[in-house]
């Protein structure tokens, strides 16, 4: 039992072994190089043939070729050196943009043929951070903010062992990872110095963290070594700025609680007790206080030590957002002699100053009465500058037996309300609502703000025209003339507008329908004959007897020549002659003939000579069910992730009829199916759309296509219909973990056994667990080393040769057939397949690279080719190749914007951005705008590479001259050729109050005659504001200069501008008000600070003066005043 025990400790380690040489084989084949970024293109990083052992001679003729995983080719060899050259400048923040690792690699397939050999991969590290030398690397230093242009920081030649005499000719230099070159180095010196004064504030603005560091690259070239050999050749220098912070932090803040808008002068602390300072020395040690904000709104009591409120302290001005509730000032206490630096933190907590306010004074909502009950509509939101409970927290309307509302909550936690139809509309019923939205807060006593919803109903055609009475019974001589009228019918209909509209016509036959309208008795010349007929009728099918409807002799028709002239290109009616019937020369497809109108007319003019006269005629052509319902794709594909949800809905393209009426689309129906079902949607044209919603999760697993049929039903008889395939394919998540079948196996290999061959089925025991590793550990190392890489562009037609696998796997062309070569694709559907005659590799499905891959910057198709007796398994990788086959498009067609005139010139405002599937070169890469003087854009580029656009305002708006902007958003992507993609972006200008009202005239002149009574109009005054909404109402007042016995003389009224007698009506009692009074000049005023001055003038024996006159005698009165003072 020992010795058995010894025999399988041995092949234990033999096997281990095994494996160990099997990995180490491995992954010795990949070679690592490391190279900045931002080399010039023909720098040489490796001589490659050297470093794998490569003769150079034999390099042209085997076909060498380097093919980098990536969306550029930034390297190459040189086939005649075996030198390894960059061949496009390399920007490492563009190769590698996320900042989760510090390592950027680039993965190179060097491939040579005769035989094939992939010698493994050819890594590449660009500006590593993750050796420990490297880390090493990093410098140090700190220095104080706004230091003077020019200060030296330290010598960097020296800190790094440089010598100052090769700087120059070594080209060193230092990169700012930042907006701008703060600091640059001094190549005779090697001192690094300030080059621009460093705003802490600006260049960290962020409060999170107490630090705020400069990242700066030292770049030495001459030479370049890949490896950092020299360990210098490649450092980083982080520079640390830090600003004279209190060894402890945590412990030397000082905190302090305050509501907002305390009186000034009111303490909010002791300083010197809390801190533990010496009251006395205050003054001496020069005491200050510094306030990190706008105004100054605390200072400190030298005196006493105690820090009070200077100026009142508006929360919602200080902390403008409402992302966190919490509002903090920070203050430095600083101390001289020695010198000491206390941090005051006091939050500022929120008061319910604020109501609840409408952006809007009134909503409009156009809601048709055929609305289905349950229907909701968005409606604005208030807004509270208050956070926390002091915001707006509920919403209330006021009673309506049509109307509720149904509260939501925002992300953000913000409420806003649904406006829901609890009962049907019925116009003829109720046109208008006028209900009132109540927006509440939460604090105490709560505040509310309100604004008007003016619901206007719009109208259906649900009524049928009813005429005054059921039955006419009319009495007509015998031998009436042509044309005389005989019973005036009026029908009346409760709709609104077209739907009112009115024709009156006989109940005739079932396809021909003859109308009489009569424009004015007796003048049969301007009467106009209606028919009706459907389409497609026969050619010679007779509509009508002309010559008998018209009143006309059939045996004068020839002599007078009459003759039919139809007003349009083609003569689908004629007239015979003979019988004076009206009958069809050409089919008639309505369709053809008015292809987009519900109804559709045919004009004639029906002219006889001797004496002439001009017929009008009016064929009416009806629709009949000749088209059926068809979708513009025959089959729709969806790929659907196994992740959806239940109840998610997907657009689907709809079905279009030509038909119109009850013979146009009506309906669709969905094949069955357990995991989807059909919602229908009607249009505001009543035209039909349908949506697929999932009512089941799905499970790739089980089933990754399901294949739908949507059918599409018109509403004629005998109806009609269209279909449509609906392909669904499910896209993989990972919700499956590996698992071998069966779980355990038994394999026996007899010992000796060639490479390749396959096992018997012998039992061996124990042993067959490690042998069966060493097996796979073998197969392993195999496979790794034998993937080929092809690269085809996506969408190549099917057949396409990609290339001959069996001249590139060095097999043997005669025998695939025999040895069962097969193709496994991992993916959905078999894009690719080898032709076993020639061993050429060639497309069998067109390959869609977005449907493949999404959004995915590199998308690979990995395969196996297999061959049996003996069994080999080759790896292929064929990576598919973007073309720019999708223009960008815009989530919504229409961007609206609302914009106030107030807005400053320079302010930006986000726009959506254009998505386009395609990766690369081919996405979006620029945005353009439609000309305007008030609008430009400027791009942005996002983490992710994506381009976005801000609208920025270039001029000021003004509502009055523009209230509306119609703008054109184009995204262009960089492909070949490019494509684009439009959006309408409708910016609506908000109104301020930036107009002051005008009135008519700058001077009134009114003449009244004395004695008038009291309540006389003496003028009504008129002033006019070009501003909308609340911003455009007018009141009326006195100036400030109006003598306040004129005042007692004059009544005006506020509201309507009238100015009427008051008081003081004779000649001799208006001259002491004139006497006693500062001035005759009546001013009228407006709560806009406008004054404007109305001069009351006439003759003095019948009127009051005013104006210039007024004055004139103002200063008679005062005169005289003095004058008898002085008598006295």
């Amino acid at each position: 039992m020992a010795r058995q025990h010894v025999c399988f400790a041995w092949k234990r380690f033999v096997a281990v072994f095994l494996c160990f040489f099997s990995i180490l084989d491995t992954v010795s084949t990949v070679t690592h190089y490391s190279v900045p970024e931002e080399m010039d293109e023909g720098s040489v990083v490796a001589n490659l043939a050297a470093d794998l052992g490569l003769d150079v001679r034999s390099l042209s003729k085997r076909k060498m070729r380097v093919d980098v995983v990536g969306n550029k080719k930034y390297l190459d060899i040189n086939k005649d050196t075996g030198e390894l050259f960059i061949l496009e400048r390399i920007d490492r923040e563009f190769l590698c943009p996320l900042k989760t690792t510090t390592s950027c690699f680039l993965r190179i397939d060097a491939t040579i043929e005769n035989p094939v050999r992939m010698t493994g991969y050819v890594f590449l590290f660009l500006c590593l951070f993750a050796t420990w030398s490297v880390v090493l690397s990093v410098t140090h230093y700190s220095v104080p903010e706004e230091m003077e242009e020019g200060s030296v920081v330290a010598n960097l030649a020296a800190d790094l062992g440089l010598e100052v005499k090769t700087l120059k000719t070594r080209r060193m230099r230092v990169d700012v990872v930042a907006n701008k070159k703060y600091l640059d180095i001094n190549k005779d010196t090697g001192e690094l110095y300030i080059l621009e004064r460093i705003d802490r504030e600006f260049l960290c603005p962020s409060k999170t963290t107490s630090y705020c560091f400069l990242k700066l690259d030292a770049t030495i070239e001459n030479p370049i070594r890949m490896f950092n050999i020299e360990g210098y050749m490649h450092r980083y220098v982080l520079l640390f700025i830090v600003f004279l912070i209190v060894r402890k932090i945590s412990s030397a803040v000082t905190h302090y609680t305050l509501p907002e808008e305390m009186k000034e002068g009111t303490v909010v602390a002791n300083l010197a007790t809390d801190l533990g300072l010496d009251v006395t020395t205050l003054t001496k040690r020069k005491m200050r206080l510094d306030i990190i904000a706008n105004k100054k709104y605390l200072d400190v009591n030298k005196e006493t030590g105690e820090l009070y409120i200077v100026e009142k302290i508006d929360r919602e001005h200080i902390c403008t957002t409402k992302w966190s509730s919490s509002c903090y000032l920070k203050l430095e206490i600083t101390l001289e002699n020695p010198l000491r630096i206390f941090n005051i933190e006091i939050e500022v907590l929120d008061m319910n100053d604020n109501a609840p306010h409408f952006r809007r004074d009134a909503i409009h909502l156009d809601i048709s009465e055929a609305t289905p009950k349950g229907e909701r509509f968005s409606l604005s939101n208030a807004v509270d500058p208050d956070v926390g409970t002091n915001s707006v927290k509920t919403y209330y309307l006021s009673e309506s037996e049509y109307f509720n509302i149904e509260i939501q909550t925002g992300r953000d936690g913000s409420k806003f309300a649904d406006l829901i139809l609890i009962k049907t509309l019925d116009r003829e019923k109720k046109e208008h609502h006028n209900l009132i939205l109540t927006a509440v807060d939460g604090g105490t006593p709560a505040r509310s703000g309100t604004v008007n919803i003016f619901v206007h109903v719009l109208d259906t055609n649900d009524n049928a025209p009813t005429f005054d009475e059921a039955a006419y019974n009319v009495k007509v001589m015998e031998n009436s003339p042509i044309g005389s009228l005989v019973i005036d019918l009026n029908a009346s209909d409760l709709d609104d507008g077209s739907n009112s509209d009115i024709s009156y016509s006989y109940n005739w036959r079932r396809y021909v329908l003859t109308i009489f309208v009569f424009f004015a008795a007796f003048k049969s010349a301007f009467a106009v004959t209606h028919y009706s007929v459907p389409e497609e009728l026969e050619e010679g099918s007779v509509v009508a007897n002309l010559a008998g409807d018209l009143g006309l002799d059939v045996k004068k028709l020839i002599d007078r020549k009459m003759r039919l002239d139809t007003i349009g290109s083609r003569k689908y009616l004629d007239v015979n002659k003979e019988t004076g019937e009206l009958f069809i020369v050409e089919r008639i497809d309505r369709e053809s003939l008015c292809p987009a109108k519900t109804s559709c007319y045919l004009k004639m003019e029906a002219i006889i000579e001797n004496p002439k006269r001009i017929f009008y005629i009016e064929l009416e052509i009806m629709d009949i069910n000749d088209n059926a319902p068809h979708f513009r794709r025959d089959t729709i594909d969806l790929d659907i992730s196994e992740a959806t949800q239940a109840g998610e809905r997907f657009s689907v393209s709809n079905a279009v009829d030509p038909d119109v009426g009850s013979n146009a689309l009506k309906t669709y129906h969905l094949s069955e199916s357990d995991f989807f079902t059909i919602e229908i949607q009607t249009g505001r044209d009543g035209s039909k759309f349908p949506d697929l919603i999932l009512k089941k999760n799905i499970d790739r697993e089980e089933q990754a296509v399901h294949n739908l049929i949507l059918t599409a039903v018109d509403g004629g008889l005998p109806s009609r219909s269209g279909t449509a395939s609906i392909i669904v394919h499910v896209l993989d998540t990972n919700d499956n973990a590996p698992k071998f079948k069966p779980e355990n196996y038994e394999v026996s290999v007899l010992e000796n056994s060639p490479i390749g061959s396959r096992g018997g089925v012998v039992t061996m025991g124990l042993q067959k667990r490690y042998v069966l590793l060493a097996v796979l550990c073998f197969f392993v190392h195999h496979s790794l080393t034998s993937v080929s890489h092809y690269s085809v562009p996506e969408e190549m037609k099917a057949g396409s040769v990609i290339a001959n696998l069996a001249t590139d796997l060095s097999l043997d062309v005669k025998t695939l057939k025999q040895r069962k070569m097969r193709v496994d694709i991992i993916a959905n559907k078999k894009y690719l397949d080898v032709n076993k005659e020639t061993g050429e590799l060639y497309i069998v499905e067109k390959i869609d690279r977005e449907q493949l891959c999404n959004t995915k910057s590199s998308c690979f198709l990995k395969l196996e080719v297999i061959l049996d007796n003996p069994v080999r398994i080759f790896n292929i990788e064929v990576e598919i190749l973007d073309i720019n086959d999708n223009a960008p498009r815009f989530r919504r067609d229409v961007i609206h914007l609302d914009i106030s005139e107030a807005a400053p010139k320079g302010e930006r405002f986000s726009l959506s951005n254009a998505v386009d599937p395609d990766v690369g070169l081919n996405s979006v890469k620029t945005y353009h705008l439609s000309k305007s003087e008030y609008f430009n854009i400027e791009v942005q580029p996002g983490r992710d590479g994506s381009k976005f656009a801000d609208l920025i305002l270039k001029k000021t708006l003004d509502r009055e001259k523009q209230a509306v902007h119609n703008l054109i958003l184009t995204a262009v992507d960089d492909g070949t050729p490019t494509r684009s993609g439009t959006a309408s972006v409708i910016v609506r200008v908000l109104d301020t109050n930036d107009n002051a009202p005008t009135f008519e005239k700058a001077i009134y002149d009114i003449k009244i005659t004395e004695n008038s009574p009291i309540g006389s109009l003496v003028i009504r005054l008129n002033a006019t504001d070009l501003d909308e909404g609340s911003n455009s109402d007018i009141s009326y007042s006195y100036s400030l200069y109006t003598s306040e016995k004129t005042q007692e003389t004059f009544n005006l009224n506020p509201t309507t501008g009238e100015i009427t007698v008051k008081g003081c009506r004779s000649l001799t009692e208006f001259r002491e008000c004139t006497h006693c009074g500062d001035s005759q000049v009546v001013g009228v005023g407006v709560d806009v600070d406008v004054d404007v001055d109305v001069d009351v003038g006439a003759d003095v024996r019948e009127s009051m003066a005013a104006a210039a006159a007024a004055a004139v005698v103002e200063e008679a009165c005062i005169e005289e005043s003095r004058a008898e003072k002085e008598s006295h």
